[in-house]
C-alpha cells in the first residue's frame, strides 16, 4: 500500500512538472471572470469593480467570492425621483468612492451607500436628492432641512448644519468643516460651519465662477473681473476676503496650507510672490518657472530658473533650502505622494532627485526631445518610473502600425529596465509591480525590484490594466471579461 502511494505522488510531482507547474508563478488568477470594468476601488480585504454597465461587484479575497453591490435597476425601482421642475431625472451609473473606514457608494439623484470597513456588511443607505462629493473623511449628505457628514464607520452624523434653501454642499478633506451654497445666486450666501455652528458667511459675486474649501476653513473664490477681463482670485476664513496679486496678468501657480504662490508676468521677466490667504500678506520670492507643492501642504519645491537646481520653501519662515547639482533652468516639477522624491521634465529630459539630499539622476537623456517620449507615473516612494515612447512601424503587408515601449526607471544608480514594447500596462502606486501587456495579448508582470518578469500567459486582446495600490493583486481586461489576478 505505502508503495503504491509513494508511486502515485512520483506520477503526480511528474505530471505537475511537465505541466509546469513545479515552479509556481508570482501571479495567479485568483477568481471568477470579473465584469468589464471601468474602474476599481481597494478596500478593506475586498476589490471593487465598477462595471460597464453600472453594476458594481466586490470580489471577497478572503472568502474567495464575488458579490453584487449595486445595480442601477436597485436603486431606480426603489426610490423614484423627479427634478424641482417637475421633469423625471436622467440616470447615470452609481459611483464608488473608497473613504477611510470603508466605502461609499453615490446614487445619482437619489442618496448614498455607506459599507463599513468591509464592503460585505450590511450597508447604511440615506435617500437624498442632494449630497456632497466624498472625502477621505467621508461626505454630507441632506436630510430634511440639514446637511449630515457621514462616513462609513460612523454610528451617528459627525455635526450636522442648517441648509437654508442650498443647492451646493462642500466638505472639507479632514471633514472638520462644511461650506453651503447655490452658485450664481446671490440671495443665497456663501456659508462655513464646524462643529459649533456657522463660523464664516461670504456675499456671492456674479464676477465668481468657481469656489473652494480649502485647509482650515479657507475659502477661496475665482472669476474674472467684468471690466478688465483679468483673472479674480480672493480668499480667507472668518468671513473677511482678502484679493491676490493677479494684476499684470498673474498665472496661478499652487496652494499649500494656508499659502499659493503666483506667477506674475512683468515686463522685468516672470516675477513669483507668495500669498496668505488667510491674512492677505504678499511677499516676493524671486524669478521662478515652475513650482509644486509638498504633499503633506507644509510648503513648496521651486526650481529656481536662475540657478539651475531646486529649492525648497517654507512659507512661514520663507527660508530656501537648496538640493545639491544642478537640474534645467525652466520645466515641469512633480512630486512623489510620499513627498520624497521630485521629477523634472524639462527640454534637457528627465531628472529624479531625492527632497531628503542627494544628487539628482538623470534618467532620460538629455537627446530625448521627441514629444513621443514621456514620462507615464511616478510611483509614491518616488523609485520607479514608467516612460512611455510611441513609435510607428511598417508590416510586412505595407500596413503601418503604432507602437509603445516601456522604460522603468530607478533613483538608485542602476541601469534602466526596458519591458518591451506593450499594448496596454499598470503599475502599482508603490513602485513594486507592474503588468505589461504586448499586441498579442500577452501579459507579465514585472518585479520592478529584482528586473524578473513573471509570464501569466496570453489573454487575448487586452484593452485597459488596473494594479493594487500595494502590487498585491491586478485586473486585466480582455475582451468582454475582466480577469482577476492575485500575488501569491
Amino acid at each position: 500500500m505505502l508503495a503504491s502511494w509513494k508511486a502515485r505522488c512520483a506520477s503526480l510531482f511528474a505530471l505537475l512538472a511537465a505541466a509546469g507547474c513545479a515552479n509556481l508563478p508570482a501571479f495567479t488568477a485568483a477568481a471568477p471572470s470579473l465584469c468589464p470594468h471601468r474602474s476599481i476601488e481597494p478596500t478593506a480585504g475586498s476589490i471593487v469593480v465598477a462595471c460597464v454597465d453600472g453594476t458594481y461587484q466586490a470580489f471577497d479575497r478572503t472568502r474567495g467570492r464575488v458579490w453584487t453591490l449595486a445595480t442601477p435597476a436597485d436603486y431606480v425601482r426603489s426610490r423614484p425621483y423627479v427634478h424641482r421642475d417637475g421633469q423625471p431625472a436622467t440616470y447615470g451609473p452609481p459611483v464608488a468612492v473608497a473613504v477611510e473606514g470603508g466605502l461609499v457608494i453615490l446614487y445619482a439623484g437619489y442618496g448614498v451607500q455607506l459599507r463599513r470597513d468591509h464592503v460585505l456588511r450590511t450597508p447604511r443607505t440615506l435617500w437624498s436628492s442632494l449630497f456632497s462629493f466624498p472625502t477621505r473623511s467621508g461626505l454630507a449628505v441632506l436630510q430634511g432641512d440639514r446637511f449630515e457628514v457621514w462616513a462609513p464607520g460612523l454610528a451617528a452624523p459627525r455635526f450636522s448644519a442648517p441648509a437654508f434653501g442650498a443647492r451646493d454642499v462642500v466638505l472639507s478633506e479632514d471633514g472638520r468643516f462644511l461650506m453651503t451654497y447655490t452658485e450664481d445666486s446671490p440671495e443665497t450666501p456663501v456659508r462655513v460651519f464646524d462643529a459649533s455652528g456657522e463660523i464664516a458667511r461670504y456675499p456671492w459675486s456674479k464676477d465668481y465662477f468657481r469656489v473652494q474649501l480649502l485647509s482650515g476653513g479657507i475659502v477661496r473664490f475665482e472669476g474674472e473681473e467684468r471690466d478688465t477681463g483679468r483673472l479674480l482670485i480672493e480668499a480667507g476664513a472668518g468671513g473677511e476676503l482678502h484679493r491676490a496679486p493677479t494684476a499684470g496678468a498673474a498665472v496661478q501657480c499652487l496652494a499649500a496650507g494656508d499659502f499659493e504662490l503666483f506667477m506674475q508676468v512683468t515686463s522685468q521677466g516672470a516675477i513669483m510672490h507668495l500669498w496668505n490667504m488667510r491674512t492677505g500678506d504678499v511677499r516676493q520670492i524671486h524669478q521662478n518657472l515652475s513650482c509644486a507643492p509638498k504633499p503633506d501642504q507644509s510648503g513648496f519645491v521651486i526650481l529656481n530658473s536662475s540657478e539651475g537646481r531646486l529649492e525648497l520653501l517654507d512659507p512661514v519662515s520663507m527660508e530656501r533650502a537648496p538640493l545639491q547639482g544642478n537640474v534645467f533652468k525652466s520645466g515641469h516639477i512633480e512630486i512623489s505622494e510620499d513627498g520624497a522624491v521630485a521629477l523634472v521634465q524639462g527640454s534637457g529630459g528627465a531628472i529624479l532627485q531625492s527632497l531628503a539630499g542627494g544628487p539628482p539622476r538623470q534618467i532620460m537623456p538629455d537627446d530625448a526631445r521627441d514629444a513621443s517620449r514621456r514620462v507615464h507615473q511616478v510611483a509614491a516612494n518616488g523609485s520607479v518610473i514608467l516612460a512611455e515612447q510611441q513609435g510607428s512601424r511598417t508590416l510586412p503587408d505595407g500596413r503601418v502600425e503604432n507602437s509603445r515601449a516601456l522604460l522603468a526607471g530607478f533613483l538608485a544608480d542602476r541601469p534602466l529596465l526596458n519591458l518591451g514594447e506593450v499594448n496596454a500596462y499598470a503599475m502599482s502606486r508603490d513602485g513594486s509591480v507592474a503588468v505589461v501587456a504586448s499586441a498579442d495579448g500577452h501579459v507579465r508582470a514585472w518585479d520592478l525590484s529584482t528586473g524578473q518578469a513573471t509570464d501569466l500567459g496570453s489573454l487575448g486582446a487586452v484593452s485597459r490594466i488596473d494594479v493594487s495600490p500595494d502590487g498585491a493583486w491586478a485586473v486585466v481586461q480582455a475582451g468582454d471579461r475582466s480577469l482577476l489576478i492575485r500575488r501569491w
